[in-house]
């Protein structure tokens, strides 16, 4: 088997000095060298993929925060954002910032991505991570991949990473278009969010991001949207998710939004899962989607309507023979067809695709097609 190595955009760090002015009349420069990720322990169905992840390299854009240790303990003190200037798509790059020669030896605690901060109370920062994240061919999302250093521009620095990813292998029995997909966390564990790290930390210890615990489902969930619609097959495609290192006790769950319909429905529930530190590894679980069984309008007779939001769902009414008719909502619930009922979503907001087996129907009528994106009739 020939093991393939794909560049990836960040992750720990080694930065060079450069010449800086310690009066602050000229620009410091670093030259940050990125660290190689790890692989975990797989199965042998999905250990090839896990081997793609090692290389990591700097992307166009990518920004440092910087502080002073002599500052950092004043509440007002916002650090300093070092942007890439250079060398992107390598793993050694410089950053520089205006007028930040007086950096120069001076002893500095350094974040990566810099927009993560939110604040801080001493070297106790706290980070926010994002709960989207971008689907990124044969790589990862660096927006919610952090590392943190300490040192000063006099000597080599080390970034340590906070986060690792773990890969979700996935295929279809029949040709779909992927436009997102969610992953959720069954037990009480904060995938994104709020979350704090010591930056005072000793040589021969490594720092922890500890996650705020979820005070709503929203923090135990990590969306990955693909800007361009991913085609499933028959062969496994891989999604990385950038998660916070821990272990997903209980396990999570995948939602998926396929790009015809929009709906989030659930694609499979994994069990254990742990997500280590600057380490690269596949789900113990491998799913498929399978049309058959997320579409029911496929093997029902019936139709599917796609609403720009999921508070805008009016049922249709329907006249014939009632051969079962059901409703399948698009959050993974159904009901019995009635014509007066209701269904309340948790996120309103949300495009919903829901499902309508109606075999036997002889009118459809629909009182109002506000909110309605899409209509997709199949044989009646």
């Amino acid at each position: 088997m020939k093991k393939t190595l794909v560049a990836f955009a960040l992750a720990a760090v080694i930065l060079l000095p450069q010449a800086c002015n310690p009066d602050g009349g000229a620009d410091c420069i670093y030259t940050a060298h990125t660290e190689k990720l790890a692989t975990g322990k797989t199965t042998d169905i999905t250990r090839a993929a896990a081997e793609q992840w090692s290389e990591v390299n700097w992307s166009a854009g990518d920004k440092i925060k910087v502080f002073k240790a002599s500052e950092i303990k004043a509440k007002e003190s916002q650090g300093v954002d070092f942007t890439l200037t250079g060398s992107a798509g390598t793993p050694s790059a410089q950053f520089t910032a205006a007028g930040t020669g007086s950096y120069n030896k001076a002893k500095s605690y350094l974040i990566f991505p810099a927009a993560l901060v939110k604040g801080h109370e001493g070297t106790l920062v706290t980070l926010d991570l994002p709960a989207t994240q971008k689907y990124v061919p044969d790589s990862f999302s660096t927006e919610s991949f952090a590392a943190v250093a300490v040192g000063s521009s006099k000597e080599e620095v080390g970034f340590v990473n906070l986060c690792g990813l773990l890969v979700v292998k996935i295929k279809s029995d029949s040709p779909v278009s992927i436009a997102s997909l969610t992953l959720e966390a069954v037990g009480n564990e904060s995938l994104c969010g709020e979350g704090t790290v010591e930056l005072a930390y000793k040589e021969d210890e490594k720092p922890a991001l500890k996650m705020k615990a979820p005070e709503s489902d929203a923090t135990r969930r990590v969306k990955l949207v693909c800007e361009t619609p991913v085609e499933l097959g028959a062969e496994a495609t891989a999604f990385c998710f950038t998660l916070p290192a821990g272990v997903l006790a209980k396990g999570f769950n995948l939602y998926v939004n396929d790009n015809l319909y929009g709906q989030m429905q659930l694609l499979g529930t994994a069990g254990k899962n742990t997500v280590l530190r600057s380490t690269s590894r596949v789900a113990n679980s491998s799913f498929n989607y399978s049309i058959n069984a997320i579409n029911p309008e496929t093997t029902l007779h019936g139709m599917a309507i796609a609403y720009e939001s999921a508070g805008s769902v009016v049922v249709p009414q329907v006249t014939g023979t009632n051969n079962g008719w059901k409703i399948y909502w698009g959050d993974g619930s159904e009901d019995d067809y009635s014509p007066q009922i209701t269904h309340t979503y948790a996120n309103p907001s949300d495009k919903i695709a829901v499902f309508y087996g109606f075999a036997g129907a002889d009118q459809i009528i629909f009182n109002s097609l506000s909110g309605v994106s899409t209509v997709y009739i199949n044989t009646l």
